[in-house]
């Protein structure tokens, strides 16, 4: 699984990354500071599976980017999850409204963060077998 994340923060971006490895036991990173880097890099050489986005990244903003990412047909089918600190409604309206299959609130605690992460890999439909800590649900039917 190719994951890249556009994250300019250095802690913030290796918390995430520490994250993904909790839930994720194999997987390629690829990382950004800036958003234009992020995008030249994904329509040059990379072939990511999920992106991680930044809202607030500098140079040309993550909302810019998903605008761009979901203009490239090749990208389009490619989850993009907004991470960022900002719990605004505008913002997280205008996340889905230009294509963002997710958005997440930075997580105050690391915990919460692997957390969120295990629930965005089951919501995005990540093969089961993948994951380190597996949920199962078990469906009763009801019988008449």
């Amino acid at each position: 699984m190719n994951i890249f994340i556009a994250e300019d923060d250095q802690d913030d971006f290796s918390l995430l990354k520490e994250a993904i490895e909790t839930v994720l036991p194999a997987f390629n990173v690829y990382h950004s500071r800036d958003g234009v880097t992020f995008l030249h890099r994904l329509t040059t050489d990379l072939n990511p599976d999920l992106i991680f986005l930044d809202l607030n990244i500098p140079r040309k903003s993550g909302l810019d980017c998903l605008i761009e990412v979901r203009r490239n047909e090749k990208l389009q089918s490619v989850p993009v999850i907004i991470y960022s600190t900002s719990s605004s409604f505008d913002d997280i309206d205008a996340c889905y409204r230009n294509g963002c299959t997710l958005y997440l609130v930075k997580p105050h605690s690391f915990s919460d963060l692997v957390t969120q992460i295990r629930k965005i890999f089951f919501r995005i439909g990540l093969p089961r077998e993948d994951l380190l800590h597996k949920e199962m649900f078990v469906v009763k039917k009801h019988e008449e």
